[in-house]
This record gives C-alpha cells, structure tokens and sequence, in this order.
C-alpha cells in the first residue's frame, strides 16, 4: 500500500499549536512503523523553509525520494477561483504520486493562508481519501464561531468537503458522535483513533 501523507498543518500557523504538533507526531509514528507499505510525505512549496524543515525531520524514518512538495498559485482570502485551480493542482500532483490513500491530516487549514489543504475534489484513481477531524466546536457554538458571514461561509465549504472523504479519522467519541449526528455521516465512515500525548 501506498500513502501519501499531506504535512500542510505542520506549515501553517498550527505548527506551533495543538494539530501541527499532533501531525507531526503521526506522521513520524506512521513513518516508523510503516513495515512494508510505502510511504510519502508531501508538504505545500508554497512555505519552503518549513518545507525544508519537515524533509529534515522526517529524513531519519523516509528515505529522500518519499518526500516530494507541490505548489499552486496562493489561494486569495474569499477562495473563489484561486481555490478551485489550487485544488485542482494539488489533485493532479497527487495523482501524479500514484498512491492508494491519500490522507489530509487536516481538512479545516487554511484560514487566510496561501495554502490550501488536501481535499477531496473528485476520486484519484483507486485511492481512499481520508482525513483527520479533531471537533466541530463550531458547529455546536455556533454564535461564538460563525457570526461573521465570510468566517460561516468558509466554514461550511470546509464541512460540505468533510462529506467527501472516504473514512473521517476522529479524536475522540465525541468528535465521532458530533459527526454523525451533525453532519449526517454514516457511522461506518467516522472511526475514533483517539488523540494521545507522546512519550
């Protein structure tokens, strides 16, 4: 099996927060103990230094080739259709890598960045789309979280996007539940992985 694993949460403002953190550490688990499956981190060109980084601090569990970055124009503030060509691009690159699961580490990066994270907008050719939910805290407090119109309308293209994976990876049971009863996912398509602290 091939995954293609997208590090764009470890590129943006997360990074220093709770999800870039978190990816990094799946990501390197992963890397570690992908016994036989074949592996590839990618990571947006857009933010080169980080690119660089990341390719330095997978390098002890990839070997060279099983990084690679993709680029695409910078995706304006209202994602019109810099959005849709960027999706596009970031499609064909995947494409292009030939894996059999391509997994967004997380579906709602993106907030006024020039990047735009991985996901689905159409079927790569035999290849699980997958992404990791960590809550829809938004979506349950929403007049604390979607009371500006282009923060709400962001949102909801991000949660119309959710619905296009094949298997949701959620945090926690309530995440899991959350998506399910909010967003109509069938059960079988959310599982909880759980989040933990590493050693």
């Amino acid at each position: 099996m091939r995954l293609l694993f997208d590090l764009f949460p470890c590129q943006t403002g997360s990074r220093f927060r709770g999800i870039g953190r978190y990816v990094m550490s799946l990501a390197d688990t992963m890397a570690r103990l992908r016994g036989r499956h074949d592996m590839v981190a990618v990571a947006n060109g857009l933010y080169p230094d980080s690119a660089d980084a990341l390719r330095e601090q997978l390098g002890r569990r990839l070997p060279p080739a099983h990084f690679a970055t993709y680029t695409h124009p910078p995706v304006g503030p209202n994602e019109g259709s810099d959005a849709a060509i960027a999706a596009t691009l970031v499609h064909h690159a995947y494409q292009a890598m030939a894996p059999d699961v391509v997994f967004c580490s997380s579906p709602f990066e993106g907030w006024h960045e020039p990047g735009t994270p991985a996901l689905p907008i159409g079927r790569l050719p035999s290849a699980l789309r997958v992404g990791v939910l960590y809550d829809l805290i938004p979506c349950v407090y929403p007049e604390h979280y979607l009371n500006v119109p282009v923060v709400k309308a962001w949102y909801e293209r991000r949660l119309e996007a959710l619905k296009e994976f094949d298997l949701l990876l959620a945090i926690s049971d309530a995440t899991r539940d959350d998506a399910i009863r909010i967003l109509g996912i069938e059960p079988d398509r959310v599982v909880n992985i759980a989040g933990a602290a590493s050693s």
